[in-house]
């Protein structure tokens, strides 16, 4: 949820088209974000088959003086990558991450103002748009700033079967592009992404594409589990008249 050649290539494609909701729901329930969360996936695509691992760190880390929940990846080329973002009530936003391992050495990319992928309540077939500063830093090459733009739309809901599980879930599709210049080379990417996120879970299942190929991931197991059912309560105006 990759290629190494550069960061936007991989460390962010776990993250593209992570939420929205239909009317009444909320973004938190479908995208938790507590310390120790994880998530393991079986990935098969042009990348051969393996597994990869996603976690949420403990604490936050402050990028633009924001505090983000960083995500740190464990398995596959993008292994020990950490990604930045938030879950409140602005939505679902991208503001940065890092990678260990490009063809020029370590890199890291803040995103200004930061990707908005879901806002905090949106519709069926409403789509969020995004776009600004993709701020890249490469050690001992210096920072290049690129362009980026970005779309996502909630599609539908749908069942979706995974070696975790079935689940009922929100059907979710987007793009994400980078572009601009690095070490004198104009560079531009895209990632067309379909994701299936669950109430309470997380994503379940994604299929992406780009330029260097595509991928699935199918949710393999997970330590989130959905909170425990409580029946809501009904208020009955003649309840006191029965007690008495």
């Amino acid at each position: 949820m990759f290629t190494k050649p550069l960061i936007v290539c991989g460390v962010f494609l776990w993250l593209i088209s992570q939420a929205g909701y239909v009317s009444s729901e909320t973004v938190a329930e479908y995208i938790p974000l507590d310390d120790g969360n994880s998530w393991t996936y079986r990935a098969t695509g042009s990348y051969g088959a393996y597994n990869k691992t996603f976690t949420v760190l403990p604490g936050t880390t402050l990028i633009n003086h924001i505090p983000t929940k960083g995500i740190q990846v464990f398995g596959g080329p993008d292994n020990l990558g950490i990604e930045y973002w938030t879950n409140d009530s602005e939505g679902i936003r991208v503001h940065g991450g890092y990678t260990p391992i490009t063809e020029i050495g370590s890199g890291s990319v803040v995103f200004e103002p930061p990707m908005h992928t879901a806002k905090r309540e949106m519709n069926i077939g409403e789509t969020v748009y995004s776009s600004g500063k993709a701020i890249m830093n490469f050690s001992g090459y210096g920072t290049f700033i690129l362009d980026y733009e970005s779309n996502f739309t909630v599609l539908g809901t749908e069942t979706v079967t995974v070696p975790a599980g079935t689940y009922e879930t929100f059907k979710f599709g987007g793009s994400y592009r980078t572009f601009g210049y690095i070490l004198n080379q104009y560079f531009d990417f895209t990632v067309s992404d379909t994701r299936w996120l669950a109430k309470y879970i997380g994503p379940v299942k994604e299929t992406y594409a780009h330029f260097y190929g595509s991928e699935t991931h199918a949710l393999f197991s997970t330590n989130v589990t959905p909170p425990p059912f409580k029946p809501s309560v009904r208020y009955l105006p003649f309840l006191p008249l029965l007690l008495e």
